[in-house]
Order: C-alpha cells, then sequence, then structure tokens
C-alpha cells in the first residue's frame, strides 16, 4: 500500500474502554477532509464506541487504484460522483436511502448547491454523500463593464474577445 497520512477522529481527551473501529480513504485536500474533521466531536458525541481512522492520500495516489480494490481495503470511501455507477452496479456502496432516511435526503438535496445531491443517486438509491461541491462560477463589477461601453458577455469566447479588446485599448 503506497503511503499515506492518517486523520484520526476521535476526541483526544476521551478515554473509552472499548470501540470498533473504521477505517476509511479520503484525499489529502481539505475539499477530501476537512469536512471530516469538522464533525469529530459531534460524531463521537452520537457515537461514543466508535472509532474512525481516516487514510488520507494525494489526488493522484486516491485514483490509482480501482474502487473495487479500495472498497474491499476501507469501510468508508470518500468518492467523487463519477464512480457511484460502477459502486451502485458491482456492490460495492450500499444503498443509504434506508439509513439516512427520506427527510434527511430530502434535506441533503435541498440544502445542496444545483443538482449536486443527484449525482450521488443511482436508480432509487443513494449510494454516497455530498461533501462539497466544485462549480464554475462568474462575477463582473457593473462599474468597469458600464466604463468598457459594452454589453455584458454571456459566452466564454465573448469574455475573450473583450478582454483582448479592452487591453488593446489599454483598459
Amino acid at each position: 500500500m503506497s503511503e499515506s497520512r492518517q486523520l484520526q477522529l476521535l476526541p483526544e481527551q476521551a478515554p473509552r474502554q472499548s470501540r470498533t473501529r473504521i477505517r476509511g480513504l479520503t484525499w489529502d485536500h481539505p475539499r477530501g477532509y476537512d469536512c471530516l474533521a469538522d464533525n469529530v466531536a459531534e460524531f463521537h458525541r452520537l457515537n461514543p464506541d466508535l472509532e474512525i481512522v481516516w487514510d488520507r492520500r494525494s489526488l493522484q495516489q486516491f485514483g490509482a487504484q480501482p474502487i473495487e480494490v479500495l472498497a474491499r481495503a476501507y469501510d468508508l470511501l470518500l468518492i467523487k460522483h463519477p464512480f457511484v455507477d460502477q459502486a451502485a452496479a458491482q456492490g460495492l456502496s450500499a444503498d443509504l436511502s434506508g439509513i439516512i432516511g427520506r427527510s434527511h435526503a430530502e434535506r441533503i438535496s435541498r440544502d445542496s448547491i444545483g443538482p449536486s445531491a443527484s449525482c450521488y443517486q443511482w436508480g432509487t438509491g443513494i449510494y454516497a454523500l455530498p461533501t462539497d461541491a466544485a462549480a464554475q462560477v462568474a462575477a463582473y463589477r457593473p462599474d468597469l463593464i458600464e466604463k468598457l461601453g459594452q454589453p455584458l458577455p454571456r459566452l466564454c469566447t465573448a469574455v475573450t474577445k473583450q478582454a483582448i479588446g479592452s487591453s488593446a485599448r489599454g483598459r
């Protein structure tokens, strides 16, 4: 197994006699582990007999092994949506619908950015939960657009054309 960093989700001050250890894998980036670390205290308050240890790998290392190999080695995987269909079809991920319940699933969907929650559904099941959203966004300053005397561009090609033209005019 390649070298990895661990993030152990256990409060330091909480000595416990017997815990069930769960192993998880995420990638070594704030988008991969901040959402996990931010919820440690509440998770352990609700589940004092569980210990979760997360291995962290670079995104390159994370994608180097097939999901079926990772699913055999870990109890939990932080996966991205392109793997959901494979995980569901091959039985590598459990349908979470019955575990999280309909009202919680609806809340997750409602609170997610755009359709990001639906990316983790396959058929009628939910096979992963969103932890973040990578979204391309654009912003502009109306005062600068007005100074250019041109309409607000609506396409990437128009943005590029306007930028080149503005730069050539020293704006």
